[in-house]
């Protein structure tokens, strides 16, 4: 039996993106795709031609998906004009550089196409209660940058609509995974049944932020 790809990040936010997405035709880019979670989704649940990325492409466990290795800090190994759909799922708050990725990606990106990124939720009131008290977010409490793992760009909602409009997006949605209780890990099993049913999971609240972005033509 073939390995399933894990999720490497919060539990959730790849079936949203997924749902944002399935409907979509043409070709994807997964950048940073780790081991495939969302192309396995795409796969059996989408008609979109997948292609990945990953700095490390072993641990990649879709075998009918094409995943090529790359650096993204570097230039995307693609021409202009290439896709239908960039995904950068929990990507931006590795990077010394969020911008060079965005910028990349108006490039791959045929006129019209949509960009889905997801990132931390920097200003949800638990994050926020965290730099108050610790100087740091939730999430981005690394010393020095040891790793590709660790978190060391939080990036505000402000930003990242900075960063998409200055390369051409127009911000078409912006929505959070979960209503995040510290501490209270039972919200996992619960979350989709009942908070999202009764509360209203926002910016102060929301764990991800998760933003739909188009190319203008």
């Amino acid at each position: 039996m073939a390995d399933v790809p894990r999720e490497l990040t919060g539990g959730g936010v790849h079936r949203i993106v997924f749902d944002l997405i399935k409907d979509e035709s043409g070709s994807l880019l997964d950048v940073g795709a780790g081991e495939g979670a969302l192309c396995k989704l795409l796969e059996e649940g989408s008609n979109l031609k997948v292609t990945a990325t990953e700095i490390n492409p072993d641990q990649f466990k879709v075998p009918n998906v094409e995943c090529i290795q790359h650096d993204v800090t570097e230039k995307f190994p693609f021409p202009n004009d290439r896709f239908n759909v960039v995904v950068m799922i929990e990507l931006l708050e590795h990077l010394k550089n969020p911008w060079m990725p965005i910028e990349e990606s108006s490039r791959v990106l045929k006129p019209g196409g949509l960009l889905i990124v997801t990132t931390p939720n920097i200003q949800n009131k638990y994050s926020q209660k965290c730099f108050r008290e610790r100087g740091n977010f939730y999430g981005f409490d690394a010393d020095k940058w040891e790793t590709p793992m660790d978190h060391i760009n939080p990036i505000s909602l402000w930003e990242l609509e900075l960063i998409l409009k200055t390369n051409g997006f127009a911000v078409e949605q912006i929505s959070f995974d979960v209503f995040y209780l510290p501490g209270m890990w039972w919200w996992k099993n619960l979350n989709e049944k009942v908070f999202r049913r009764y509360l209203d999971v926002n910016i102060e609240n929301g764990r991800t932020l998760i933003v739909k972005a188009r190319l203008k033509a």
